[in-house]
């Protein structure tokens, strides 16, 4: 990947609270590109949450953002209360996250550096050793 800028969105969350991914600079970002109607993205929901529940708890410095797309607001809340969804997630109504990325299907995942920086891109479904090896490697960790 070349390292550019990853766009920086500025949206509000399922929970109603502000979010824009520049609040995250300290940390390595997982930005998970998603839909309701996805059977690869109702399979990967227990594994990001379980995933970004057990990097909360550790105190590493990683962060979760999902971007639904191509979704109706309510569609997009009975999927997050579903699955039990725990790191905020931002309904793309517009298309301008989507199309900032430049996705092309989902599920699409991009880790960004604490400098804002792309440095991983995840294209369709994605095991959890693979996410989590990436993540540790950009952690420092082995």
């Amino acid at each position: 990947m070349d390292l550019s800028l990853a766009y920086n969105f500025a949206s509000t969350t399922n929970e109603g609270e502000p979010i824009a991914l520049q609040d995250f600079r300290d940390s390595i970002v997982l930005l998970d590109f998603w839909s309701s109607w996805c059977a690869p993205c109702k399979k990967e929901a227990k594994l990001l949450n379980d995933l970004y529940l057990e990097y909360s708890s550790t105190g590493a410095k990683v962060q979760f953002i999902g971007v639904n797309i191509w979704d109706t607001q309510e569609d997009f809340i009975n999927h997050l209360e579903a699955y039990g969804i725990k790191y905020p997630n931002v309904l793309d109504d517009t298309g301008s996250v989507l199309f900032e990325y430049g996705v092309r299907g989902i599920p699409e995942k991009y880790l960004i550096d604490p400098q804002g920086r792309l440095i991983w891109k995840f294209v369709g479904p994605t095991e959890r050793i693979e996410i989590e090896e990436k993540i540790n490697l950009f952690l420092g960790h082995n």
